[in-house]
Order: structure tokens, then C-alpha cells, then sequence
């Protein structure tokens, strides 16, 4: 009797131990995610420089600041202000009037679970501004980091083998092939404010790049 008895305390110490780790492990996985500034959205713009770009037009160059309070956003906000002022220490200018350089814009987007940063840069040389190139960045709202392709995708339920299929469903071209190879090329992802899933990729024709940019969710 001593002995079941005694077997028996083993056993239930070891059961409130195990729920005591399993608890640690829950209260463990709550992450608590804080802005930089309260007063702003997750996504906002610090001004930079405006240059006269001649024909009345106005260049406004800002930074964009991702409003999360962790080392890691800190680590991507310091890689967009790097971006922005090496692409500046190149710019050719007269006097203050823009002649040549990246000239970049941007689109943001914030749904209830990600904000999106698409970074838009051209080449502009002389009143020519040549094709769009993009850095897009997707912020998990809960987690407080950013997420590749293949999360975001994983995400919304898609497997990334899934996309030629969706394209073909999606595009009405007669060359859909063409333009699955290049989506598989280089493509990128972003969630509007709706929370529906954009791909965004290019075709190219004569040299020319054509953007293409789907609701695929």
C-alpha cells in the first residue's frame, strides 16, 4: 500500500511539473509588440530634402520609418536610411535642381495583421526616368518582424509551387507561360489595407518592363 501510495505522488508531482513547463511555454510565446511613437501610424515618413526638378515639378524625398520598438525593425530602418542616402551622395545636381539619380517613391499599406513598404526606384537621368524597381518589405503586426515570400505566403494558405497555376487562372494572355517564367524569374509580395494578397512581378517586352500586380487570395 506504501508503495502505490508512494508511486502515486511520483506521478501526480511529474503531471504538475509537465502543465507547469507546458504554462511557461504558453506565457513564453506572448509577444508584446510597442511603437516608437504612439501618436503615428505603423508605417510614417520623416521629411528629407525637396529638390526643384525643373517644369515646376518638385522632388520630395523622404524616409520612411516602419513604428515598431524592437532591435530588429531598428536594424531594417537603418538599412531604407542607408539605402536613401547612399542613393542621395550620388545624386547630380545643379545647384538644388535634380539632373540624375534614383528618384524613389513609395506605397505603404496596413491591414489588421501586416503593414507593407513597397520602395519604388528609378533611374532618372536628364527627364528620362527608366523602369520601376522595387524593395518591399512585410511587417507581421504581432510578431514585430518581417516576413519573407514563402511565409507570406504560407500565410494565406498558398504553397509558392501554387502560383503557376494561379497566374493561369488569373491572366488572360494568350503567352501565360511567358509570364509564369517571369513571375518565377523574380516576383514580389505585399498585403493591402484589406489584407488581401498582392503578387507583384514583370514582363519584359522590346526591353521594356511591364508590371503586372494580382489580387491572388
Amino acid at each position: 500500500m506504501k508503495k502505490v501510495l508512494f508511486l502515486l505522488i511520483i506521478i501526480l508531482f511529474i503531471g504538475g511539473c509537465g502543465n507547469k513547463d507546458l504554462s511557461e511555454k504558453k506565457e513564453e510565446e506572448v509577444i508584446t509588440v510597442n511603437k516608437l511613437d504612439n501618436s503615428k501610424d505603423y508605417i510614417y515618413f520623416d521629411t528629407y530634402k525637396k529638390y526643384d526638378m525643373g517644369d515646376l515639378d518638385i522632388y520630395k524625398l523622404d524616409i520612411p520609418v516602419i513604428n515598431i520598438d524592437n532591435s530588429y525593425i531598428s536594424s531594417i530602418n537603418l538599412e531604407i536610411k542607408s539605402f536613401i542616402l547612399n542613393s542621395v551622395s550620388v545624386f547630380i545636381l545643379d545647384n538644388n535642381t535634380f539632373i540624375g539619380g534614383k528618384y524613389i517613391t513609395y506605397e505603404y499599406y496596413i491591414s489588421n495583421k501586416y503593414a507593407s513598404l513597397l520602395i519604388k526606384h528609378n533611374n532618372y537621368s536628364n527627364g528620362v526616368m527608366d523602369s520601376d524597381n522595387y524593395i518591399i518589405y512585410n511587417i507581421d503586426l504581432s510578431k514585430g518582424n518581417s516576413v519573407n515570400n514563402k511565409e507570406l505566403l504560407k500565410s494565406f494558405l498558398i504553397d509558392e509551387n501554387e502560383l503557376p497555376l494561379i497566374l493561369r487562372n488569373k491572366l488572360e494572355s494568350e503567352d501565360v507561360e511567358y509570364s509564369i517564367l517571369c513571375m518565377k524569374n523574380e516576383y514580389y509580395l505585399y498585403v493591402d489595407n484589406d489584407n488581401k494578397l498582392h503578387l507583384l512581378f514583370f514582363e519584359i517586352d522590346d526591353e521594356n518592363k511591364i508590371k503586372k500586380d494580382l489580387i491572388i487570395n
